[in-house]
């Protein structure tokens, strides 16, 4: 059997002078188109050893439904960790974390070859994911995010993520496993990173700071060290162990190919909007009406800014630099073909928000940029001040952004107070007593000293 893919696999350690300390773990099978990464949990012991436990057993990991199954594969690396690790060494604050064990989160990929219910489209390939914890996947397709899996937003990660344990502490039961089907094509690219990498890139999407996919996998290891310190340095990367491997899904031994526009989806990816057809009445046809990437199963919240377009003329630095600019705005407004106007009810009968709309919009390259703006010009409602102007630039995405995120603290702040009002209160109260005894002591001084001069 031909690999379902070629894979790249880059790592950093959180302690470039302790790379002993490095707790991720990855495993690929190309033959059988199978990949998985973890991220050891660094505050629980023996992190790494459980870490490419489950990494080489992940191909046999049950689906989430079966229970019994999965009861038993869980019993069955636990073994396995329990005779792999040397207990002999331990100190003794060691040894009082080895009865919780170590833990550690775990993505899964598989490509396969599709089955007899997508036979009409014989040129494509199954692609099934499983997750718990917070290490992610990028489904790419020409440098547009197709899905973020499991986790499509940069705050929505958390400290303390679900994880499995190498011992069972009777937790087992709030084990809530994440899993999708999906279809992927040739050239398809699949990122499978560890969560201070997958935070960074989902918050640099919803910035409008489009990485540029396809420059990863032309980098070397030194240039991905340079570009893993340069983020950390600017802040913009947590220090923790970095983990990033890259998937280039190959044609297959059926010799799949990208489907055409005239290929027909299967209902579960219809798209949202039927192909552009030419206009008789416009100067130039379209010569290859435009197949929509973009799908219903696509239009996911993750929040997308302007400035995502391509732009040949200003290549990035680095695969984190923003990839596109923002064309000046024209006076004129242009006059929408009915092929644009039937696009606009399709999005608007979908329910789609203005970036939603943006990003299906802006993947039609044969619109001018004008039609663009038009067609965006019918997503912004009409008691909106700025209607004239729908796309805002970087500058003011940016500030909403800041502005949200004030909010949240805000409101985050407020459910703190309200749930833990008892101790908010004895904690004033105790703050009060303390400011009015010191004021008592300050008095009862002053009025000393005045008694003694007397």
């Amino acid at each position: 059997m031909s690999p379902c893919f070629e894979a790249r696999v880059f790592s950093f350690p959180k302690d470039p002078e302790n790379a002993s300390q490095y707790e991720d773990a990855y495993y690929y099978d190309a033959e059988s188109g199978m990949a998985a990464i973890a991220d050891g949990v660094s505050s629980s012991i023996f992190a790494r050893q459980w870490a490419e436990i489950l990494v080489r057993a992940a191909k046999g990991l049950p689906e989430p439904g079966d229970t019994s199954s999965l009861v038993n594969w869980l019993r069955e690396q636990r073994e396995a960790w329990s005779r792999t690790v040397d207990v002999g060494d331990l100190k003794w604050f060691q040894k009082a974390k080895l009865a919780k064990g170590a833990f550690s989160t775990l993505l899964r990929i598989r490509v396969s070859p599709c089955d007899a219910s997508t036979a009409h489209e014989p040129r494509a390939l199954q692609l099934h994911g499983i997750a718990i914890g917070d290490s992610c996947l990028f489904h790419v397709r020409n440098e547009k995010l197709i899905r973020a899996f499991p986790i499509e937003r940069s705050d929505c990660f958390q400290s303390d993520p679900v994880v499995l344990g190498s011992i069972d502490l009777n937790r087992d039961e709030g084990l809530r496993f994440a899993s999708f089907d999906d279809l992927c094509y040739p050239d398809d690219l699949l990122v499978l990173c560890t969560d201070a990498l997958a935070e960074c890139l989902l918050r640099r999407l919803e910035t409008g700071d489009r990485p540029k996919w396809a420059d990863f996998w032309k980098l070397s290891d030194q240039q991905w060290r340079d570009v893993i310190l340069a983020q950390r340095d600017g802040r913009q990367l947590r220090i923790d162990d970095t983990t990033f491997m890259l998937l280039q899904i190959k044609v297959s031994s059926r010799e799949a190919k990208r489907p055409s526009s005239s290929a027909t989806a299967p209902a579960l990816l219809t798209p949202i909007l039927p192909p552009l057809q030419p206009d008789a009445g416009t100067k130039e046809p379209l010569a290859n009406p435009p197949s929509l990437p973009i799908t219903a199963r696509t239009l996911s919240p993750l929040p997308v800014g302007p400035g995502q377009r391509n732009s040949d003329s200003h290549p990035p630095r680095s695969p984190f630099s923003l990839g596109s600019s923002l064309r000046a705005q024209r006076g004129e407004r242009a006059i929408m073909t009915p092929e644009v106007e039937e696009m606009v009810a399709a999005l608007k009968n979908e329910g789609v928000s203005f970036y939603q709309a943006k990003v299906v919009i802006d993947s039609i390259t044969e619109l001018s940029d004008d039609e663009k703006r038009e067609a965006l010009r019918q997503f912004i409602p009409a008691d909106k001040p700025n209607a004239t102007s729908p796309i805002p630039p970087p500058a003011i995405t940016t500030a909403r952004i800041y502005q949200q995120t004030a909010e949240r603290v805000c409101r985050e702040a407020a459910s703190f107070l309200v749930k833990y009002k008892l101790i908010v209160w004895v904690i004033v109260l105790g703050l009060v007593m303390f400011f009015s005894y010191f004021a008592l002591w300050a008095i009862a001084r002053y009025l000393e000293r005045l008694i003694m001069r007397i």
